[in-house]
Order: structure tokens, then C-alpha cells, then sequence
């Protein structure tokens, strides 16, 4: 077995975020082998986008951790064909800590200089790779300059430091180039990559009989990078070894025999040969006599349609080989029409056929022996044709989809109309209502992303067969976002660290953005924060984080459908505790007795402890003194003072505290120890009369020592005491009217006229009202309500007596009524009005009225302000009726 050579193993020493790299250098070895790094307990080191073994087996370092400081990092070398394992000595990594890692630029490390030239091999794997080192730790993309990366043979491994490409092909051929990045800079390298081949072949040699006299021609084409020399054999002899008056050439790769005859019979070999490998063929020729002879039946029948070609067949045999030729019923040849043409086998092709091609066709076949002929029919057939196809479609997931086809088709021909959907034929299924089929119509049902692709309905015969397209593109929100990762934890001190992922799935809308949320399954499980969104072309980004949360990071994409299913749940990382970074806010002092004062504040949301625990440091002195502070440190987010005098100032500071400090300075607030009754009355300067049912009252502001607290504003109440008519009974109906403290006016509407009205007008703040100061007024006369019950009696055929009731609301003194009549047919006459001064007066006799129409009568009460509201009736005289 390889035995590792003698080396005496140095410690390796760094500091914290210095680029290392472990050499493993295994022994030389005929097999493959296969590296591992593993520690003394036989653990695999971990690798990720900071450590990377190579290619060459050596374990690579973007840059070190104290983490990293162990004494045991063992290369192992596994040769699978002997079974056997063996280690190098263990090298001690000792990484010395600093208090500030200096950022730096990505450089590579393998490989070290700008470009190199590598040779790939058709249809062999290649590996590329890049490795680097940096702080941040860099990532690593791949590029193609010469064009696009053949997305489906390239996988990248390793933390996107190795590129892999399966199955090379000429066209893999070109640059290569990768770029480590991250926030300082970047570094690159250009693999110039030229694809090389095997021999491999296009046109083998053919064994085959020949007549005497023939010519026999033997091709042996090759292809391969770079291109193979070619030479040949005849019976095991080197061509280049037989005499030079041999009736043989070779030209262009082909061996060429002239005039052969039966004592030429030979075994040829061709041999093609480049750096890469060897390819060999054998080929036999044998030299008879024989009559000609046709193997393909006689008076076959050929169907074809129009438009598409016909084959007509006619092998035929013999040596020498006949010639074969093609006759129409009149015995003449057929290739005077260019659309046909003969093959080499004999057969007869006929382009683009047209109905009249229908009839027979004859072969005949001949050689120096005799000659041999024999029919075939031909019938041409209407083409099938799609005349409507499906049309391409964009639906959302969970919808249907519906493809319409329609074909004409030759009458005589069985023909079917079928769907197929990304290459597979679609079927009706009894247990699900998945696709309807009928009709030439195909419905989809409950569309899902795996519906999208193309799909074509197949419109065909037994002689042919013609496809429509159409293509299904299925849209919705996005798919889950895959591959969430964290690095840079070594920032986690500093409350960063760095969040990537890979593409979520668009489901054919672009990505708009990315949320990023946490959830602390400690403090607030099953509950997710935002900590904000990126672009939809960004996939990682650096979070700043609150100390001491325990964060369980989760991403979802979202696209005009909206968002998708979040990502699976990160791992959780815990950042380190500190002081607060903020003060409580909405800090408040009120009293909630006369000499007490309760100072309140919002308190600190949990995310922003950052520690186990909070407390809140209270702080107070009356305004103005500069004297001393007053504190305690409380856990609830309010604290009362006692034994206050009545609403006095006070300067209030709350700040915030954990076990590891204070928060910032805190903002001074004003507060307030606890509120008294007002101590006077407004002083009511009077009363404004603005109409028969409006007053504006005014008054004095309070003096603002009498309030005893914050001025809220004032308090206006005001009732009815009855009508001035002697008559009128006693009500108290009330009214409250409401100003701010700022305000020392008020309109009183929707009074009744002609009334008294008492008033009172107090002021409040926050502890209740103050005494009232009160006066009386009363409002003038207004025009009255409508009369009640109008009834219309008749007298005659030209006469009415008119009853009615007086108003319920007369709003002053009434002096009488007003009455209005106009026939309702006649539009030119003009309505009649008079006074009735009485206002005791209760009916009226209306006379000379037309016996044939009907008239409209209205009825106002009247004050010395006018008349009032108006009732309404219609009707005529008995003449009528």
C-alpha cells in the first residue's frame, strides 16, 4: 500500500481572520484516490463558504476563527482498489484573537495567477475550481464570456467553488472566468477550456457483393480533435506495404478498387487513430455472378396525400448490380417530371404529390444476364389539415384552461383527433376529473405549476398526421424559497450576521421582493417579526439585529400574485445581551386623586430588552426647583406618587435598565400631581338673539388659578320654561352644548320662538364641573306651525265649507289665516288669495266654484312675523262626485 513520506509537520499560526492554508500532498498512486479531513475523535471537518478542501486535497481557509484553533486537523487518503486508508501526521492550526479583524478584498488562492489552459474531453467530465480568501468571507460566481452557460450539464458544488460540466461537447469549448466578491472588492480567473475528441466515427466501411468489372469503393470517415490520420489494410497487409501496381487508390480516406473481379475477393480493415484513442473496422468483398433479380413484391398498392412524398419500392438484386428504371403506364420514363426521383436502392420517391399522380408505375431491373420488371399502384389521398388549433395561454394556478381543435380530413381515411401534453398523450382518467376531452375541445382542470408546457392536438390519419402547439404558462405567487443559510457569525458580536438563500421558484412573475422575518421561540413563539425586504434579484443580505433575541430567521418571496409559502425556518442564533438602546415612550403624569400623581409609559416591547430582563428607572422633581431627583426602579409600567399637593408640575425622566446597563439619557417630560373642582364660575357677559330659534350666549374666560387643573372647557345647559301665552303649561325640555377650553361662546339653535328659556354655563377640567353662573332669556315671535285637520264639506255644486284646527305651535300671537285656492286642471288661472284676520275663527263658506273642477286649498296660520307653515287638500263640489 502508498505509505505517506516522512515530513516533519510544523504548527500552523494565524491570527483571527488571516487566510490559512493545510497542505495534504498525499502519496503518488496509480488509482484514484479520495481525500477526507477528520479530526482525532474521526469527525469530518466541516466545511462551508469560509473552509474548503480542494481538489488537490488541501484544506483551505477564507479566513480563521479562535474556532478553528485545534491541534488535530488530519488529512486521510482512501484507495478504494486496495481498500486501504492511510493519515498524515496532524497538524496544529493555533489562531492567536484580536479585538478588531482587518476587512480585506477577496484573493484566490487556487488558482493563484489570472488565467490557465486546460484540455476537456468529449463526452468526459470537467472540473473547474475557484477557491479564495477574504473578510467577509467572499462568494464565489461563475461566468461564461463566450457564450451562455448550458445550464443542463452544469451543476455547482462545493459552496459554488466548483463548477462541474457533464458530458462535454464541442461547443463547451471557450472562456471560462470566476469572481470571488464581497464588500471591499474582487478577484477573478479566466479557464480557456479547448474541447478535444477521440476518434469516433461518421461512416463505417460496408461488406458488400460487386459483379466482375465493377468498381468497389470502401469509405472509413472519421471525426476527432485533434483530426485522426487514417490508414488501411487489405488482408492483414499494410496498404503502403503492397506492391505499387496493385489496381487500388485510396482518396480522401476511401479505399477504391477498379475493374474488380472474382479472384478479388478480400478482407479490408480501416484504422483511425489520434492522441485520444484508436477505432477499427472490418469490411468484406466479394467478387461473383449472379442474374438480376427484384425482391420487392409485385402489384403492391402505395397510399400517400397530397403534399407529402411517396416511396415507391423496387430492391433489387444481382451481379453486376442492375440498373434499375422507372416507367409510367405508356412505357415512358417517369424522371422527365422533376418532382421524381430515384434512389440508389432502387426505390422511386414522388415530392409533393397531387391527385393526378394516382395510377401505376413500372420497375424494371437489368444486367448483363436478363432483365425483370414489376408494378406498383399508386393512390393519393385528400391531406389532413388543422383549420382552427389551440391557442397559447397564461392562467392562474387552481383555474381551468380550455384548448379548442378542429380538422378536415379525407373522407375515404379513418381519422381521429387526440391531445398530447409535453410528449405524452392525454387521456380522460375515471377517478379524476382531471382533463375532459371531447369534441376536439380539451379542458383542464385545477391547474398546477406541473400542467405548464406545450401541448398540441394531433389531427391524423393512417397516412398522416398533423400537430398544432400551443403553450399553457401557469402563474401564481412564488414557490418557497430553498437553501437558507447563515454566515459571517462572527459579527454576531458586533449584532450582525449574514442571511443567503437561493431563488425561490417565480411561477412565471418576476420576484419583486423578499421579506425577511424572525420569530423568538422564547419570548414569543409562533409569532413573526419583520425585519424588512430586499429586491427580488437579491438573495443574501446583512441583517442588524437586537441583542439578546433568540432569532429563528424565515424568507418569502413575493411577486403581483403576492407572497409564497415561507421558507423553511433558519437554525437559531442568539445574540449577545447589552445595555438598552431605548427609553419607554408615551410618558405620562396625571393625578387620579387630588395629592397623588401616577406616572404611566408604553413600556419596552421585548425585542428591545435586550437582556432576560427590563426594568424602568423613575425619576421626579417639582418643575422649576433644580433641586434633587426623586427615583425608585419599578418592574410595572406605572408608578404612583403620593401626598402631592393639588395640580403641581413635576419634571418626569423614565429610562429603561437591565443587568447590563441603563439606556440612553431620557427626555424630560411635564406632568401633573392630581386635579380639584373648579373654584368660580364664568362670568356671563349675555345674550344675543340671531332669530326666533337661535341665541348667542357669551362670557369671561375663568381665572385660570380657580381651575384647579387643565382647563377642558365649558359647559353650557339650558331648558324651556313654557311659551309667554298666558295659557301655555309648564315644560322643561333641556339642551347641552359643549366648548373647548379656548372658546367662550356658544350658539344655542333650535330654541322655540317666542319662549323663556333658562341657562346655566359651568367650566370642567379634568377632575369634574365648577360652579354655574345662570341667567334667563327668552326668544321673540316667530311665524307659527301649520294648522291642523283641513277638512273640505260640501255645500252645493258651487259651494264648500272649509274646517280646520289652529296650529299646536303658534310661536307667538296669532292674528289670523291666510287662505289660497286654484283649480288643478286649469293651468292659466291664477291662484286666489285672501285673509281671514280672526284668529279665533275655525270655518269658512267658499262660494261661486265651478261645479266641474277640482281645486288645491291652502291654509297658513299668521303672527305678526308673517305667515307660517302651509297644510294642503284637494277636492270639488257634489257635482263631482
Amino acid at each position: 500500500a502508498p505509505k505517506w513520506p516522512k515530513e516533519t509537520v510544523r504548527p500552523v499560526e494565524a491570527e483571527e481572520g488571516e487566510s490559512v492554508v493545510l497542505p495534504c500532498h498525499p502519496p503518488p498512486s496509480a488509482e484514484p484516490l479520495r481525500i477526507y479531513w477528520m479530526n482525532s475523535k474521526i469527525l469530518h471537518i466541516k466545511q462551508d463558504e469560509r473552509v474548503t478542501m480542494g481538489q488537490n486535497g488541501n484544506l483551505y481557509f477564507a479566513n480563521v476563527l479562535t474556532s478553528d484553533n485545534h491541534s488535530d486537523y488530519i488529512c486521510h487518503a482512501h484507495f478504494p482498489g486496495t481498500r486501504t486508508i492511510i493519515q498524515k501526521e496532524p497538524i496544529d492550526l493555533r489562531v492567536k484573537a484580536t479585538n478588531s479583524m482587518i476587512d480585506r478584498k477577496p484573493r484566490l488562492l487556487f488558482p493563484s495567477n489570472s488565467s490557465s489552459h486546460l484540455v476537456a474531453l468529449q463526452g468526459q467530465p470537467l472540473v473547474l475550481e475557484c477557491i479564495a480568501e477574504g473578510f467577509p468571507t467572499p462568494t464565489i460566481k461563475w461566468l461564461r464570456p463566450s457564450g451562455p452557460m448550458p445550464a443542463d450539464r452544469v451543476t455547482y458544488q462545493n459552496h459554488n467553488k466548483t463548477l462541474q460540466l457533464l458530458d462535454v461537447v464541442e461547443e463547451d469549448d471557450g472562456e471560462y472566468r470566476c469572481l470571488a466578491e464581497n464588500a471591499l472588492g474582487s478577484d477573478r480567473h479566466t479557464y480557456y477550456v479547448t474541447v478535444e475528441a477521440a476518434p469516433y466515427w461518421l461512416h463505417k466501411p460496408q461488406s458488400r457483393l460487386y459483379g466482375p468489372g465493377e468498381t468497389a469503393r470502401l469509405d472509413c470517415q472519421v471525426q476527432g480533435r485533434p483530426q485522426p490520420e487514417v490508414t488501411w489494410r487489405i488482408n492483414g497487409i499494410p496498404v503502403d506495404e503492397l506492391a505499387t501496381d496493385q489496381k487500388y487508390r485510396i482518396q480522401r480516406g476511401a479505399l477504391i478498387l477498379s475493374n474488380v473481379q472474382p479472384s478479388d475477393t478480400m478482407v479490408t480493415q480501416c484504422e483511425a487513430r489520434n492522441r485520444h484513442g484508436l477505432l477499427l473496422a472490418n469490411a468484406y468483398i466479394y467478387v461473383v455472378q449472379l442474374p438480376a433479380k427484384i425482391l420487392t413484391s409485385d402489384n403492391e398498392t402505395y397510399m400517400a396525400v397530397e403534399g407529402s412524398t411517396a416511396y415507391l419500392l423496387c430492391k433489387a438484386f444481382g451481379a453486376p448490380v442492375p440498373s434499375v428504371q422507372w416507367l409510367d403506364k405508356e412505357g415512358k420514363t417517369v424522371l422527365q417530371d422533376e418532382r421524381f426521383f430515384p434512389y440508389t436502392n432502387g426505390t422511386l420517391g414522388i415530392r409533393d404529390l397531387q391527385a393526378n399522380d394516382t395510377g401505376h408505375y413500372f420497375c424494371q431491373a437489368a444486367n448483363d444476364q436478363n432483365n425483370v420488371t414489376i408494378v406498383a399502384n399508386l393512390q393519393v389521398k385528400d391531406a389532413t389539415r388543422i383549420t382552427q388549433g389551440p391557442q397559447s395561454a397564461i392562467e392562474k394556478k387552481g383555474s381551468k384552461v380550455t384548448f379548442t381543435c378542429q380538422a378536415s380530413f379525407d373522407p375515404s381515411l379513418q381519422h381521429s383527433i387526440t391531445w398530447r401534453g409535453e410528449g405524452r398523450n392525454l387521456q380522460e382518467f375515471g377517478d379524476s376529473d382531471k382533463y375532459f376531452i371531447e369534441d376536439g375541445r380539451l379542458v383542464i382542470h385545477g391547474l398546477d405549476y406541473s400542467d405548464q408546457g406545450n401541448y398540441s392536438c394531433v389531427a391524423g390519419t393512417e397516412l398522416d398526421m398533423v400537430e398544432s402547439r400551443a403553450e399553457l404558462l401557469v402563474v401564481g405567487s412564488p414557490g418557497p424559497v430553498p437553501q437558507l443559510e447563515l454566515s459571517d457569525r462572527h459579527l454576531l458580536k458586533q449584532s450582525h450576521v449574514r442571511l443567503s438563500w437561493r431563488p425561490a421558484e417565480d411561477h412565471n412573475a418576476p420576484i419583486e421582493k423578499y421579506d425577511i422575518e424572525f420569530e423568538d421561540k422564547e419570548m414569543a413563539p409562533q409569532e413573526w417579526y419583520s425585519l424588512g425586504k430586499v429586491p427580488g434579484n437579491q438573495t443574501s443580505t446583512t441583517l442588524k439585529l437586537s441583542p439578546y433575541v433568540h432569532y429563528t430567521f424565515r424568507v418569502t418571496a413575493i411577486n403581483k400574485y403576492g407572497p409564497g409559502e415561507p421558507s423553511p425556518a433558519s437554525e437559531t442564533v442568539v445574540t449577545p445581551e447589552a445595555a438598552p438602546e431605548k427609553n419607554p415612550v408615551d410618558v405620562k403624569g396625571e393625578g387620579n386623586e387630588t395629592s397623588n400623581m401616577v406616572i404611566t409609559w408604553k413600556p419596552l416591547r421585548w425585542m428591545d430588552w435586550n437582556a432576560p430582563q427590563v426594568q424602568y428607572r423613575v425619576q421626579w422633581r417639582p418643575q422649576g426647583t433644580r433641586g434633587a431627583w426623586q427615583e425608585q426602579i419599578v418592574s410595572d409600567p406605572f408608578l404612583v406618587v403620593s401626598n402631592t399637593s393639588t395640580f403641581v408640575p413635576y419634571e418626569i425622566k423614565v429610562q429603561a435598565v437591565n443587568s447590563q446597563g441603563k439606556g440612553p439619557e431620557p427626555q424630560i417630560t411635564i406632568g401633573y400631581s392630581g386635579e380639584d373642582y373648579p373654584q368660580a364660575s364664568p362670568e356671563l357677559e349675555g345674550i344675543k338673539i340671531l332669530n326666533s330659534s337661535a341665541v348667542l350666549v357669551r362670557w369671561r374666560p375663568v381665572d385660570p388659578a380657580q381651575v384647579k387643573g387643565h382647563l377642558r372647557g365649558y359647559n353650557v345647559t339650558y331648558w324651556w320654561e313654557g311659551s309667554q301665552r298666558k295659557h301655555s303649561k309648564r315644560h322643561v325640555h333641556k339642551g347641552h352644548v359643549v366648548v373647548p377650553a379656548n372658546t367662550t361662546s356658544a350658539v344655542l339653535g333650535g330654541l322655540r320662538p317666542y319662549s323663556s328659556y333658562h341657562l346655566e354655563v359651568q367650566a370642567f377640567n379634568g377632575r369634574g364641573l365648577g360652579p354655574a353662573s345662570e341667567m334667563t332669556f327668552r326668544t321673540p315671535e316667530g311665524v307659527p306651525g301649520h294648522p291642523e285637520a283641513l277638512h273640505l264639506e260640501c255645500q252645493s255644486d258651487t259651494s264648500l265649507l272649509l274646517h280646520w284646527q289652529p296650529p299646536l305651535s303658534h310661536n307667538g300671537v296669532l292674528t289670523g289665516y291666510v287662505l289660497s285656492y286654484q283649480p288643478l286642471d286649469d293651468g292659466d288661472k291664477e291662484q286666489l288669495s285672501f285673509d281671514l284676520p280672526d284668529p279665533e275663527l275655525r270655518t269658512h263658506n267658499l262660494t261661486n266654484l265651478s261645479p266641474h273642477l277640482r281645486y288645491r286649498f291652502q291654509l297658513q296660520a299668521t303672527t305678526k312675523e308673517g305667515p307660517g307653515e302651509a297644510i294642503v287638500r284637494e277636492g270639488g263640489t257634489m257635482a263631482l262626485s
